[in-house]
């Protein structure tokens, strides 16, 4: 047995704003400081391998460059970028470059890791210290808001406007909109076919743009009283990628308050996953109620939004609360999947839609399956002993399949033939106050994994987690 070849011997030099890393059958590795950032590149030979790291081919002009960040690396090589405040990923990024063999194993690049934390930490450490502080209070307070620094935040003539620099740092949401001004602005972005790839064009564009940063999140380009009220008081807990949704909707009048903001633009957000292409006149039909029922919820207080979740909860059998935003989600998705207008407050929608939900599951269940078909008969078992956790079981006549899609108002009883045949397993789950139905195939597959009306919650998490992991004994019988 041979013995592992010793690692190789690195050499660090520091020189102002670079540092460079080399070492016997390593690729020459500079860490560049920047004003806004870090870059890291290497010598011209060895680049051509780092082009992958990026997740996109872009030794081309690339059409996606807005998102796989690559700006003309054929000019330059700032491929590998870092801001202010995260230089926790530095050092990998290093290590990968300094690696001329990409078949190397994973244990030598940790190891190469851990030997160059310490210089680039050091590093960084000094740069930042020497640098201008406005770029880390601005990157700061962009990471706040989004979670991130986006590739706009690298760029010099960002900062060059001292307006923009001064919103950012006293209101939330002109740090969310720099966050995502890139995204929204190619999403809005009129230009010639021609003119589409050019990076310049389009990085001067945005930059023009976020001079006013209310007009990217205004429906009309205009910023307007509303608008401006909204955001200058932009309540905390907003989630920084709804804001973007102002866009599509025209406030007619300032929203200050957290859950009423949240639900309007997941309404709308949701509108436009919901109505998509609409061939029928009925699906047409249904997209134009919806978009009156949005509405609502602009005119809705805080008080009517709680009821009206608290009784979509009770419909589905689950606890929703006003303090999660996935639970506002979940909400307004089951409210505005009622296809008719609605005319009144927000709490006549939702009775609306919890009396439309019910109906509908009674109308899947009667006529998706054969009446006449015998509740004595039994369903296939499985192979293998059945799961020993607490409230879960297999549903095991066709009687109790159908009062099972009675009860959750959702279409299980159209599979009652397969359970019959083995084609599925079908069980019940009692979980935390909450129900759900679970079907696994015959591979120990989870098919679906719902609650009532067609709804996650946490019995249905609970019983796919149970059954998927008693599926893999199913599998390998």
């Amino acid at each position: 047995m041979q013995n592992p070849q010793p690692f190789p011997r690195i050499h660090v030099r520091s020189h102002r704003d670079q540092l460079t890393i080399e070492g016997s059958g390593l690729a020459t590795t500079f860490l560049l400081s920047r004003n806004t950032g870090f870059l890291v590149t290497t010598d011209e030979k060895h680049q051509q391998f780092l082009f992958p790291i990026t997740n996109c081919d872009c030794r081309d002009r690339c059409d996606l460059w807005p998102r796989c960040g690559a700006f003309e690396p054929e000019a330059a090589f700032p491929v590998l970028h870092a801001d202010l405040i995260s230089q926790k990923g530095l050092p990998g990024q290093v290590a990968r470059c300094l690696l001329r063999d990409r078949r190397s194993g994973r244990r030598t690049l940790s190891d190469l890791r851990q030997v160059v934390t310490q210089p680039v930490k050091a590093f960084c450490q000094q740069r930042i210290a020497a640098g201008d502080p406005k770029h880390l209070k601005v990157q700061k307070a962009i990471f706040a808001a989004s979670c991130g620094v986006p590739k706009i935040a690298h760029d010099e003539r960002l900062y060059e406007n001292r307006y923009l620099v001064s919103d950012i740092l006293r209101f939330r949401a002109a740090a969310a909109v720099v966050a995502y001004a890139t995204e929204i602005v190619w999403s809005r972005w009129r230009v010639d076919p021609a003119r589409i790839n050019d990076v310049d064009a389009f990085e001067c564009f945005v930059l023009k743009e976020l001079q006013n940063w209310q007009r990217l999140i205004s429906p009309t380009w205009f910023s307007y009283g509303s608008l401006r009220r909204t955001v200058m008081n932009l309540p905390g807990g907003v989630p920084a990628r709804l804001l973007p949704m102002l866009a599509q909707k025209y406030l007619k009048k300032p929203i200050t308050d957290r859950v009423v903001l949240t639900t309007l633009l997941l309404a709308t957000e949701y509108l436009d996953l919901l109505n998509g292409p609409a061939p029928t006149e009925e699906l047409r039909s249904a997209a134009f109620a919806r978009v009156e029922n949005v509405e609502l919820f602009m005119h809705a207080t805080r008080q009517e939004i709680a009821d009206a979740v608290v009784r979509v909860g009770e419909a589905l059998q689950t606890n929703l609360s006003l303090r999660r935003t996935a639970d506002i989600q979940q909400a307004v998705a089951f409210l505005l999947e009622y296809p008719y207008p609605h005319q009144g407050r927000l709490g006549g929608l939702a009775r609306k839609s919890i009396k439309w939900h019910r109906n509908r599951g009674w109308e899947q269940i009667t006529g998706g399956h054969d009446g006449d078909m015998d509740r004595n008969q039994m369903t296939q078992k499985p192979p293998i002993d059945l799961p020993d956790s607490k409230g879960i079981r297999l549903l095991e006549s066709a009687g109790e399949i159908y009062d099972e899609g009675a009860r959750m108002h959702h279409c299980v009883a159209r599979f009652v033939d397969h359970a019959i045949t083995g084609r599925h397993y079908i069980f019940h789950v009692d979980y935390a106050c909450s129900r759900a139905t679970v079907m696994v195939d015959p591979s120990g597959r989870i098919v679906e994994a719902q609650g009532p009306c067609n709804q996650e919650n946490v019995a249905s998490r609970y019983g796919r987690s149970v059954l998927q992991a008693w599926g893999k004994r199913l599998e390998h019988r």
